[in-house]
């Protein structure tokens, strides 16, 4: 199984890195509810944090905080999004791939 391509916005570092969110849905197009399911999401150098947001409805999401890119390396990633289902001790390929770019902003804010 090939996973969808998603490229990701730039992640700019220091900066707030606003929720994205994902619906998950079933082949009909309904929720995929999510319990029972962990998500990865991350590059070799990134990990992006999902979240799931609500379980019922197949709603996940990955932000950081301005904290948390302020020492990201700069540069493309590749990177994608895992499942792990607990209850059968499975992790599932990648459903989701795709790049994503740090980068550095020119100002600079002062506190």
């Amino acid at each position: 199984m090939t996973p969808g391509k998603l490229d990701l916005p730039i992640i700019w570092r220091g900066c707030d890195y606003a929720p994205i969110i994902f619906k998950w849905k079933d082949p009909n197009g309904n929720p995929f509810p999510l319990w029972g399911w962990v998500p990865y999401a991350r590059s070799i150098n990134v990990d992006l944090l999902p979240v799931v947001t609500d379980y019922n409805n197949g709603i996940a999401q990955i932000s950081l905080t301005r904290t948390q890119t302020f020492g990201l390396a700069l540069g493309v990633e590749q990177w994608d999004w895992l499942w792990y289902r607990e209850g059968d001790n499975i992790t599932y390929p990648p459903i989701l791939s795709g790049r994503v770019e740090i980068k550095e902003p020119v100002s600079e804010i002062e506190p």
